[in-house]
């Protein structure tokens, strides 16, 4: 190299004879090397001309070079050079034109650059109706949408002069369109009407007034806590006003005269008497009383809610018109600014933004009063009333005996040969006199037989399921043995104290007086052994004849166990735990994950919606047959519960609030059912710290808000209040014959029991996949070691912030097991064990039906985008692709599919396939950050010994370093003024390692901040991809921790490096790397930038985007790789783009050519730099020799040499004198390796 200057290399490379004035002759002498690292002297212009001559020369003299194999391209080709020429258009201003007048040739080619320029590669061969038909939609959508609108600042925020001249153009052909309504012709109106109708629902700002409005009025009536406070206030002391007032006492004494009445001629009817009675005489009344003062109490609320509710619906209209006019305002200003930036408006037009303001803040409250008077068509208003009355009353217990007369004397016989049986036994010596009055053999005998044990069940079980008396977890079996007692005619009571005590020795004395305390004293006996016994199991089991079969879920997802609720029990804080919890409740808190659960929830009760309708018609068809057969209608009209209930969740939907309002009220009344949906928010992330013993107040109320401000919380309640009371409503009527809205408005909650509410209960979580799969119910679903394994991974301290969703994970694996063919083995399984009912059996064969399904259309969604070059994960909507990877369950569908398409046509999947499937059913589901598990997961490497030190970006051991740092082998401590620079170069080091997860980790703590930092990013065009493998020390942690309001920072405090640093560069696209809508972003849409022919090209070979980039230990050359070799490689690709022969190749065939044709690129590439590169460029180049000459072993000896020698720097940062020094003994040691020497 040493004697030649720059100019004649790059003439003996490229052929070039004319060049600008470069600089001095290279020398080798280190200095000179400092000496020339400036700006001049770094690849610019001239290089990037040079390799475009050197490109040109290429095709002109050795087409084979780029054809090799490739017939000569067919239609439109993209040029070599982006055209930069100034756009002279030529539209008239004042003609009137129909959307086929776009076909014209002028005209076409004007949206045809538009569209290209905006929406990449694929509209240069697209057909001509399509680039006028998507453009036609794409303006539709960016002056009707917000988002789209932000799409299109960021392109012309970053268009060339020519492409906004285009883009001006484009503009004026659309304008002069006219209305779609009286030019275009039926067709023409009903898809103008789909446009435009589609864009004003997808966008998000629509609905910003909406809720605006409805946080007014939540400010005012509900949800505000200040304002709840102060009406619940407001309205107890109006309720204690009515209460105490005449007509209050007047109203409670008339309801209990009524009572006393009424309960009389059932007491004479029953043939009750004695203390028996008395009892339910004075419990009826004083009952009727409870309810009259609950009656009272709540007319008294009413009217204070409704007058708060008058201000409310003004403050909400108010809050909508203002925020609507303000979103208009600022729509309509973006569309103006576009407009003047493409010189198709002169200057801004305040007229046109005061009315667009003003019709925005006119259509907010109108539609708003609109939804209004959707209020109340669920039909939940009237049992909202009743759980309200029943709260506030209390549970009022039942005072009448569970059993008849004619069953009370089976029963009374029942407990006699119980207690009989007993007496004998303790004759016989078999049993010994404990004193207990109800010995455990004694009580197995009364609720399940003395002849149980030889297979024939009896006692109070056989005659409470004769009954058809379903039993609970508030009411179990043995309330039905202390009813009974209590309840003893005087001769039964005198009989069965006197065997109770021949067969216990039981001396109640003063204790036992009359059939009441002889009942209290048994019920203290059931609660003491009744628990520690499997009879009540049993007994429940053989009562409750399942018909929808949720009993067993219910139990399972409440920890309930034979009466008893298993809890938690604290023993110690838990700060740890308690750190990482509130970190994954601001993780999840971003309107992106809000946005993603609503469309996973969303999936489901789609798949939910379409198992329903399946199972209406299998069942229908059998119902049809048993009827004709029996005349038993009992099927069909279950299948027509399956059809009712679709409309019902219609209704539901259309009247949110009374339904959650509803939810809320019935969960009150089911508190075990509470706790489980209460637990979790989001994802199955629990909703507080209250487990770990840490009390935080103040934590407490900054996480929740931002749970709250991002939508986290609001969309975790409605969801589920949706899927909720639809699936009880449905299960209820499957199962008695009646509607919820029927139910709750009589009162008659007793129906709605375990069954009922276990398996609402199942799919409801497994809806928000959040279903706690560890528990016993869930063997055919996944298995229970796996799922225990990994939700006690998630919940481990440290461990935890790289699987922070473990819970997520396991539905993830449940939903794409249960909605699948797979299933059906899992059926198989329980219809052998029969653990399940008929119902259950059908639903979970129309689930799997359905995924079965959907996972074939999946397959022909594969087959389309084989065919427009989309990537697995990328769907096309109009013009814009879009990126769904982290849309579950859509993503998942999307890769399933395309094994399935694979092996339907014969075809080899890939290994990028298998490992797309293999993370959207594991780790890329666990952490929805694309990548952040792998950085996490990298701090632990960091701690385990390698037995090697740090070559080129190897990895040491931080204990060992950091006690290498302060001390020297066999001696004490090292200096004191040599520790604080020590200390530095440890943390210097430690930092290069673990920075970026660690800063991941701190990152996730301000995630909340991610919408307002893309908002500034979008304002101030600074939202650039970085390259963080750049940054050195502890740049690569303050990039990492700041990436969710780094944005921000830098709008404060202008660039920095330690925060700014690199912007990325790609092989696959020129210049900077950025979000083209970040606003959508923000929403959980990631929009796909318009595609080069190398994105398109790795598209169609199966292959991402990123794998064929640069990347080595030397990031700084990896980014002079990539800049250079994109627009090489891009005019590399456009050719074989648009070669008839490679379209036609088969996935192998192409993923070779691909390989061959980058590999071919990288040489040239690779060559070129290290003839010809100079300055810092040079010495990066340098820096990836040094860390790729020899084996690894050979570089890591002489690294160790150089530590030796005092030099302490690592590969990165060798300078020129290190780095010839370096490779001179690697050199040495490959030649002493071989064994010539």
């Amino acid at each position: 190299m040493a004697g030649k200057t720059f100019e004649e290399m790059l003439q003996e490379s490229f052929g070039i004879s004319e060049l600008p004035p470069v600089g001095s002759e290279i020398s080798s002498d280190a200095d000179t090397i400092d000496l020339r690292m400036n700006e001049d002297s770094s690849l610019n212009n001239f290089l990037n001309d040079a390799i475009n001559e050197r490109d040109q020369n290429l095709l002109e003299s050795s087409p084979s070079v780029f054809t090799q194999t490739i017939d000569a391209p067919t239609g439109p080709i993209a040029p070599p050079v982006k055209n930069t020429d100034v756009f002279e258009g030529n539209i008239s201003d004042d003609t009137k034109l129909k959307q086929s007048d776009l076909l014209r040739p002028q005209n076409l080619n004007t949206i045809r650059e538009y569209m290209i320029a905006k929406n990449g590669v694929d509209y240069e061969t697209a057909e001509a109706e399509t680039v006028v038909d998507d453009f036609v939609e794409n303006m539709r959508w960016f002056n009707t949408n917000t988002i789209s609108t932000a799409g299109e600042v960021v392109f012309m925020n970053r268009a060339s002069e020519r492409e906004k001249a285009v883009a001006g153009q484009a503009y004026k052909l659309y304008d002069q369109l006219g209305s779609f309504w009286s030019n275009d012709g039926a067709y023409g109106r009903a898809e103008g009407i789909f446009d435009y109708v589609s864009a004003a629902v997808s966008d998000p700002s629509n609905y910003i007034g909406i809720l605006t409005g409805g946080l007014a009025k939540a400010g005012t009536v509900t949800i505000a806590q200040g304002s709840k406070l102060a009406i619940k206030k407001a309205a107890t002391e109006a309720a204690e006003r009515a209460l105490k007032s005449g007509a209050g006492k007047k109203a409670a004494a008339k309801a209990g005269e009524k009572a006393a009445k009424a309960i009389t001629k059932i007491i004479e009817k029953k043939q009750l008497s004695g203390a028996s009675a008395k009892m339910v005489r004075e419990g009826y009344v004083g009952n009727a009383i409870k309810q009259s003062k609950a009656i009272v109490a709540q007319n008294a609320d009413k009217l204070v809610v409704a007058k708060a509710a008058k201000t409310a619906n003004r403050n909400a209209l108010i809050a909508t018109a203002l925020s609507d006019g303000a979103i208009a305002y600022a729509h309509d200003g973006a569309i103006q600014e576009i407009f003047m930036e493409a010189n198709y408006q002169e200057q801004y037009n305040r007229m046109q933004s005061l009315v667009t303001t003003a019709a925005g803040g006119l259509l907010g409250p109108l539609a708003q009063a609109g939804f209004g008077r959707l209020k109340g068509v669920s039909g939940f208003n009237a049992g909202i009333d009743k759980l309200d009355l029943a709260e506030r009353t209390g549970e009022l217990k039942d005072f009448l005996p569970l059993l008849e007369k004619k069953n009370q004397k089976k029963a009374v016989k029942v407990v006699r040969e119980a207690y009989d049986s007993w007496a004998k036994k303790v004759q016989r010596g078999e049993a010994k006199l404990e004193g207990d009055i109800l010995p455990e053999r004694v009580f197995k005998d009364i609720i399940l037989g003395v002849d149980y044990d030889k297979g024939i069940t009896g006692g109070l079980t056989k005659i409470a399921a004769d009954m058809g008396i379903k039993v609970n977890k508030k009411k179990p079996v043995g309330d039905v043995l202390t009813s009974l007692v209590k309840h003893l005619p005087e001769e039964d009571f005198m009989e069965i104290s006197d065997l109770i005590h021949k067969a216990t020795g039981f001396h109640g004395g003063d204790l036992i007086g009359n059939p009441l305390e002889l009942g209290d004293v048994i019920a203290s006996s059931i609660n003491k052994i009744g628990k520690s016994l499997n009879t009540l199991s049993i007994s429940r089991n053989k009562i409750n004849r399942a018909v929808v079969g949720g009993n067993d879920l219910l139990l399972a997802a409440t920890g309930f166990d034979d009466g008893k609720l298993a809890e938690e029990a604290i023993t110690n804080a838990q700060p740890l735990g308690y750190a990482q919890n509130v970190w994954k409740r601001l993780l999840v808190s971003s309107p992106a994950t809000t946005a993603a659960n609503v469309a996973g929830f969303g999936a489901f009760a789609i798949g939910q919606a379409a198992s329903d309708m399946l199972n209406s018609g299998l069942v229908g068809i059998k119902g049809a047959v048993a009827y004709a057969a029996t005349g038993d209608a009992t099927l069909l009209r279950q299948s027509k519960v399956y059809i009712r209930i679709q409309g019902q969740k219609i209704k539901n939907f259309a009247d949110p609030l009374t339904t959650y309002n509803a939810y809320m009220k019935l969960l009150n009344a089911k508190p075990d059912v509470q706790k489980i949906l209460f637990e979790t928010v989001g994802t199955g992330v629990e909703r507080s710290g209250g487990r770990f013993g840490i009390e935080a107040p103040n934590i407490e109320k900054v996480v929740g808000l931002m749970n709250d401000i991002t939508g986290v919380r609001i969309q975790d309640s409605l969801t589920k209040s949706q899927m909720f009371m639809a699936e009880v409503d449905k299960y209820l009527d499957l199962k008695h014959g009646r509607t919820l809205t029927d139910v709750l408005a009589k009162g008659d909650l007793d129906l709605i029991d375990e069954e009922v509410t276990g398996l609402a209960l199942d799919t409801t979580m497994k809806s928000v996949f959040a279903k706690d799969y560890t528990k016993k119910d869930t063997t055919t679903e996944i298995g229970k070691g796996f799922a225990t394994l990994v939700e006690r991974a998630s919940s481990m301290p440290g461990v935890g912030f790289i699987l922070p969703f473990g819970r997520f994970m396991n539905n993830v694996v449940a939903s794409a097991y249960q909605f699948s063919p797979l299933s059906y083995g899992g059926m198989v399984s329980d219809m052998v064990r029969k653990n399940k009912t008929p119902i259950q059996y059908r639903e979970a064969f129309s689930r799997a039906t359905v995924g079965t399904a959907a996972l074939m259309y999946a397959a022909k969604v594969s087959e389309a985008q084989e065919e427009q070059g989309l990537d697995t994960f990328q769907l096309r909507s109009g013009s814009t692709i879009l990126d769904v990877q982290n849309v579950y369950p859509l993503s998942y569908l999307l890769s399933a599919g395309k094994h399935i398409s694979y092996a339907m046509r014969g075809k080899t999947a890939t290994s990028e396939m298998y490992k797309d499937l293999g993370e959207q059913l594991a780790i890329g589901q666990v952490s929805r950050d694309i990548q952040f598990g792998t950085d996490v997961s990298n701090i632990l490497d960091y701690f385990v010994p390698t037995g090697g030190v740090n070559v080129g970006g190897e990895r040491t051991n931080i204990a060992r370093d950091f006690y290498n740092a302060f001390t020297e082998p066999g001696t004490e401590l090292i200096e004191k003024d040599n520790v604080v620079g020590r200390a530095y170069e440890f943390a210097s080091d430690v930092s290069e390692g673990v920075g970026k997860p660690a800063g991941n980790i701190i990152a996730g703590f301000f995630r909340p901040l991610d919408p307002i930092n893309r908002l500034v990013g979008f304002m101030t065009d600074t939202d650039t991809a970085k390259d963080t493998r750049q940054a050195r020390g502890l740049g690569k942690f303050n990039q990492a921790s700041t990436k969710y309001f780094d944005n921000i920072l830098e709008a404060l405090m202008e660039e920095t490096d330690s925060i700014t640093g690199e912007s990325l560069r790609v092989a696959s696209r020129e210049g900077e790397i950025y979000d083209p809508n970040p606003l959508a972003r923000i929403f959980g849409l990631k929009v796909v930038p318009g595609r080069t022919s190398t994105e398109k090209i790795y598209s169609m070979a199966g292959m991402k985007a990123w794998s064929k980039d640069q990347r080595s230990n030397i990031p700084a050359y990896d980014r002079i790789f990539n800049e250079i070799m994109s627009p090489m490689l891009e005019r590399r690709m456009s050719v074989e783009l648009n070669s008839t022969r490679f379209k036609e190749m088969d996935l192998p065939a192409k993923r070779k050519r691909v390989n061959f044709v980058v590999g071919e690129m990288r040489d040239l590439v690779k060559g070129q730099i290290q003839q010809n590169v100079v300055g810092q460029d040079f010495l990066q180049s340098l820096r990836y020799k040094a860390t790729t000459n020899g084996e690894p072993a050979d570089r890591i000896k002489a690294m160790k040499e150089m530590r030796e020698e005092g030099i302490k720097a690592n590969i990165k940062d060798f300078n020129y004198e290190e780095l010839q020094r370096f490779t001179a003994k690697v050199e040495r040691i490959k030649v002493e390796a071989s064994g010539v020497f």
